[in-house]
Formats: C-alpha cells, structure tokens, sequence
C-alpha cells in the first residue's frame, strides 16, 4: 500500500500535466545550465492514510548534480503508528536527467524501498546510442542489481518525474476543460495506459483525474483527482484504494518553489 501511495505521488505529479513530446532526439548533449545552487526545489506534503493523519512524511526535490546532470526525486518515509505497523518503510523514487535542447532526458530511474530488513530496488537504464531501455533488480540473495528485461527506445520515452519537470520547463498547457489525454508508461510488466481528464479551472486550482492500474493489486484500477496551480504544482491530491480507503495528499506552505522557465541566457529561473 505504501509503495503504491509513493507510485501515486509520481505519477499525479507526472501525469497532471503532461503530453508527451514525440520528437526523436539524440545521445544527450547537454546545451543549457542551472542558476548557481544545487537544491532547486524541496516541495513537502503533508499525507494521510486512512485514519492516520500525516503519517508519511514526502518531500519532492530536484536538484543539479554538476553542471550535466539533474535529479528528481521523491521521498516518502512512514511514521508515528504507521511507521510501526508498516515495519519502519520507506521509499524513493528518482530519476537522473540530463538537459538536451531544453528537455529533460531520463538516463536512470529508480523506484526503491524498504521495510524491515527487506530491500526492493528495481533500475531502468537509458542507453541512447544502443536505443535501448533495460530493467535491473535487486536480488536480496545475490545482494546485487541484476538485469531482467529490456525494450526498444526507438522514441522518447520518460517517467513520471522526468514528464513533470519537462512541462515546468516549457511551461504550462493545461488543455481544455473535458479533454482527456493519453500516455504510455514504461511499458513494465505489461504495456500500460494512463489517462488523464481535464477538470474545471476553480479557485483552488485545476482540477484533474487521472485513471492508472493498481501496481499492488491485480485487475484493479484507481482514480486519481488533484488540483493543481498557476505553475501546474499540485497544492492537493486523493484517492480511493479499495482495500486501504482514502489516501490525501496537501502541500505544505514554506517550500521552495522552482519557476520552470529557460531564460534568455539559457539558464533557469528560480522563484
């Protein structure tokens, strides 16, 4: 349930608003740079589970590795009652990016975690001059990353992380009131379709539902709502799990905000 919440997070920050951008593009050769700092952004959200009332502590960051490279990431950690009846879990996900003609290029995703003395890891690799993605997980047994699937890259593909930050760099383009917009995913263990509806512009934000399969439960999918921003930030999200009940998600005041805009220069604009 928790590793689910984490891919919820992900994917509503990913999806909400998104379309992807289908242009072939080569082996990165990054073109722009960040404003000095290396932390630009830290968003945290306040999260309940049911009756336990933020009960996983989440934050949202990208940050500037070097002047190439990039990561997203979000991290979720249970506490108080949860954190103990959850065996002390906690989760990342992350997504190593470089910047090519104004886009963010995935080269690693990771979706990690850990409760009790268990370890789940799984890596997908970007390798732009083979045109290939391949998988590797964790074996607890051999204590190693091991490759167990790969698939043409022969167009763009990106993780929810990666799509988020790619339209807060462009931009925001929300669509229209009662589109629905389509993406494929990282086509892991099956192909899958995630379906995004445009809401109502309100005074709390845009409103959004996102339709995904239940990673953790078989035949099963959820429906995902959020309100998002002028800067396309979700400021709330929730959700119904069948077996879990509701699961609601609040962004806290006090985070650093990044704008998204490439400057004249090339650089970007922190705000």
């Amino acid at each position: 349930m928790l590793r689910y919440l984490i891919i919820f997070i992900g994917i509503t920050l990913g999806a909400a608003v998104l379309i992807p951008n289908r242009t072939e593009s080569s082996a990165p050769a990054p073109k722009h740079s960040v404003a000095a700092g290396n932390l630009l952004e830290e968003l945290r959200y306040q999260v309940d589970v049911w009756v336990f009332k933020d009960a996983i502590d989440t934050q949202v960051t990208l940050k500037r590795l070097d002047q190439q490279r990039y990561r997203a990431q979000v991290n979720g950690k249970a506490v108080g009652l949860l954190g103990v009846f959850s065996g002390h879990w906690q989760g990342r996900y992350a997504t190593e990016m470089i910047l090519v003609d104004g886009k963010f290029m995935p080269v690693v995703y990771r979706e990690e975690s850990q409760h009790g003395s268990k370890k789940n890891l799984k890596e997908y690799r970007f390798d732009y001059d083979k045109k290939v993605v391949e998988l590797f997980k964790w074996d607890n047994g051999k204590q190693q990353l091991t490759k167990r699937w790969q698939t043409a890259l022969s167009e763009p593909m990106y993780d929810p992380l990666s799509f988020y930050y790619n339209q807060r760099l462009q931009g925001m383009s929300f669509g229209k009131q009662g589109e629905t917009l389509k993406f494929q995913g990282i086509p892991y263990p099956k192909p899958e379709d995630i379906v995004l509806r445009i809401g109502p512009d309100t005074p709390q934000g845009r409103k959004i539902m996102v339709t995904l399969d239940n990673r953790v439960f078989e035949n099963e999918r959820n429906h995902v709502y959020a309100l998002l921003d002028k800067d396309g930030v979700p400021v709330e999200a929730w959700t119904d799990v069948l077996r879990f009940g509701r699961i609601t998600g609040k962004l806290k005041p006090g985070s650093k905000r990044f704008n998204g805009r490439l400057l004249a220069s090339g650089g970007i604009k922190e705000g």
